[in-house]
């Protein structure tokens, strides 16, 4: 096995010292054969770097092999890259010392530009899928960059030498190496940094002892728990037994999933796009209309005045000595312009809040039970 390792790395190796474009098929046969003899093994990852490997990645790196047709070449760099990143694992206790090799034999600005080579092709006009795996390209490399600065004990904005807020007037070593695209280069670094996210996960090595090592990962914001989802499972989660947790854990998250799914459905529909339309702004509305037509109540109705001697003179009962005596039930006093205002803004208010329950039920539907209640017998 590790014969073969050493023999692939010197043909790859030779392959890319004579670099051409009928060889691109060739080589990338051979970056696939080391990612898969080199993942999660470690006598192998050292034999691949002593074969030269990192020299002949940097070398696919920096060609520009353009006539080999764009999907050629963004295959065989995103090979190249995942098996950078393949070298880079942390599988044995001495992994550190194979990646501080990696490093002193590694040019981080030929990565970088790389790395933004296929940002780049990812806002260009590819098919969906072909962007989508130039996009996870881009995050790879990322890895890649983070796994490193983890090796050498510092920021991943360190090593690559990125200010979020650098001036031109003192350019960091990020600013100089993209120069006049280094605006659309820290857009690619801080869409990196929002959309990757990383966890502590503890690897067995071969020898038996436990590696405490992270893991990198492409993270979609919107699809991640809010504050107030982890407060509702948290809150009524049941947790009579460790079994009974994970299997209500599952149904809530199931749940919430279905709840998000629905509500991007609804988005996206034109029959609820009604619905949805403005909903913000007429949420304003209707909460100032509710306290206006309080305060037109409020202030402009009051008691009717006093006028029994006008009663008196229609109402018998008026001077009657019985004990019952009802008077007539009288209108308030309110200004002219008090029903017209009120039946108006009124319809308005009805309008809107109708409006905000039907939109209510149309977001929430996979949320809402209905249920008979049923008397049990004790």
């Amino acid at each position: 096995g590790s014969n073969i390792v050493s023999q692939v790395a010197f043909l790859l190796h030779g392959i890319t010292e004579n670099f051409n474009e009928s060889n691109v098929s060739v080589i990338q046969d051979a970056v696939k054969a080391l990612i898969e003899m080199c993942a999660g093994n470690y006598s192998n990852q050292v034999i691949a770097f002593k074969g030269q490997v990192t020299q002949s990645v940097e070398t696919i790196m920096q060609k520009d092999f353009s006539s080999a047709g764009a999907t050629d070449r963004y295959k065989l760099k995103s090979s190249c890259i995942e098996l950078l990143e393949v070298m880079l694992e942390e599988t044995d206790e001495n992994s550190p010392q194979l990646a501080q090799w990696i490093i002193n034999h590694w040019n981080i600005a030929t990565f970088l530009k790389a790395m933004f080579e296929f940002w780049q092709a990812y806002l260009g006009p590819f098919n969906v899928s072909t962007r989508e795996q130039l996009r996870n390209s881009v995050f790879r490399a990322y890895h890649v960059l983070r796994r490193i600065s983890d090796y050498k004990g510092i920021s991943v904005d360190e090593l690559v030498g990125y200010e979020k807020h650098s001036k031109k007037t003192d350019p960091t070593s990020f600013d100089k190496l993209f120069d006049e695209s280094v605006d659309d280069a820290k857009g690619m670094w801080q869409h990196c940094q929002d959309w990757s996210r990383s966890i502590e996960v503890v690897y067995k090595a071969k020898s038996g002892k436990k590696i405490l090592t992270r893991t990198y990962f492409l993270y979609e914001p919107h699809k991640h728990l809010g504050e107030s989802e982890k407060n509702t499972i948290m809150l009524r989660i049941k947790r009579n037994t460790p079994q009974e947790k994970l299997s209500d854990l599952l149904k809530w998250t199931e749940a919430i999933r279905s709840a998000q799914e629905w509500k991007k459905k609804v988005k996206k529909s034109w029959k609820f796009y009604w619905l949805l339309w403005a909903s913000t702004t007429r949420h304003f509305i209707l909460f100032w209309l509710t306290i206006l037509i309080n305060a037109i109540v409020l202030f402009s109705v009051t008691a009717p005045s006093d006028y029994d001697n006008e009663t008196c003179a229609v109402d018998g009962d008026c001077n009657s000595t019985t004990l019952l005596y009802f008077k007539p039930i009288l209108k308030p006093d309110t200004p002219v312009w008090y029903y017209p205002a009120f039946y108006i803004l009124g319809i308005v208010h009805m309008i809107l809040a109708l409006w905000m329950v039907l939109q209510y039920f149309a977001k929430h539907w996979t949320n809402i039970r209905f249920e008979i209640a049923i008397t049990k017998k004790i």
